[in-house]
């Protein structure tokens, strides 16, 4: 550095006017501004100092530029001008030896995002390039980093049918993502669960400031996640269904004007719910009681019996009584069993 100031000390006193020394600003009117001590400055392009073990890096917004990094570039009359210190680092980059988290849902909706990720993981190498450039466009003149060399460990995160379709449609998608587990939404109705869930609803209260639960309704909701899975020897562990439970259950305590929230409360706030979703399931009880729909509930038919389809619509669901009939016959006959 001290070689190369010796030997341009004419760029100093404002002489010189070498392009590469120019620095273009975002002026009023577009006009650049030279800044000599360019060539010198540093650019930090991850900084992990502080981070104690691999970085985990959760990404909620996986664009192009989020992911992969970006040469940002300033306008001027007529263009664009950009420098190194306009190179920003991407979470693939902030990632680098440690773990990157997605949703593959995130991933998919931005175009361009899926196809190059799996290229930095096929590679091992991150290149910051322009998206134009990624699909055969023809990019603006621009600065072209060197490759990063990388050890990203990505962690997807999905529902099983997307993966499935992922494992289906994409002959790489195997390669890339070679382990897969699942994780279960229930968890066994043990003591020591439901001591856990108790102390989530405290917690819960306290950090949202919602009135504490007593004794019944701690127990309502327990019972309310063990009717969430269907079975009484397991408890949901979908936390964010529980959670809105809470809250409802909240609201209904402050219109009783309790200090605590009670079983009645809980249930005032379950059967709130059901009369929020249960539309079609009334629909369907007032066309059996109007005879549209006919349910024989009395003797026995030959050949028929009364049967029972559960309709999931989301979070609620429903039976509907259904009428289910079977023939039989003899070939080369007419009469039917």
């Amino acid at each position: 550095m001290r070689d190369h100031i010796l030997k341009n000390l004419n760029r100093f006193k404002g002489n010189d006017s070498s392009p590469s020394m120019v620095q273009m600003a975002p002026m009023p009117f577009g006009e650049p501004s030279t800044d000599p001590f360019l060539p010198y400055r540093v650019n930090v392009f991850v900084d992990n100092s502080e981070t104690q073990g691999p970085p985990i890096i959760v990404e909620t917004n996986p664009s192009y530029h989020n992911l992969f990094g970006v040469v940002e570039k300033k306008p001027i009359v007529g263009g664009y001008v950009t420098d190194f210190t306009l190179i920003k680092a991407g979470s693939i980059s902030r990632a680098n030896s440690g773990y990157l988290v997605l949703h593959d849902r995130d991933v998919l909706a931005n175009t361009g995002v899926w196809e190059a990720l799996q290229r930095v993981i096929k590679n091992r190498e991150l290149r910051i390039e322009e998206p134009a450039a990624f699909f055969g466009w023809v990019p603006p003149q621009g600065l072209r980093p060197e490759p990063i060399p990388t050890d990203t460990k990505v962690i997807m995160i999905g529902d099983p049918y997307l993966y499935r379709t992922l494992a289906t449609m994409d002959p790489d998608f195997r390669e890339t993502f070679k382990v897969k587990a699942d994780f279960d939404f229930q968890i066994d109705r043990s003591p020591e669960n439901i001591v856990a869930f108790a102390c989530f609803i405290g917690d819960y209260c306290r950090r949202e400031r919602l009135r504490h639960f007593d004794a019944s309704g701690v127990a309502r909701i327990i019972e309310q996640c063990a009717r969430m899975v269907e079975d009484q020897d397991k408890l949901s562990t979908r936390f964010s269904d529980v959670a809105n439970l809470l809250i409802e259950s909240d609201y209904w305590a402050g219109k009783d004007k309790a200090a605590l929230v009670s079983a009645k409360h809980v249930e005032r706030a379950i059967v709130e719910k059901t009369f929020r979703l249960n539309l079609i399931e009334e629909r369907l009880q007032e066309l059996i009681a109007d005879g549209i729909i006919l349910v024989d509930v009395d003797e026995s038919v030959v050949g028929q019996v009364n049967g029972l389809a559960v309709y999931q619509m989301g979070d609620f669901s429903f039976g509907k009584p259904s009428r289910i009939t079977a023939k039989t016959f003899r070939p080369g006959r007419d009469r039917e069993h």
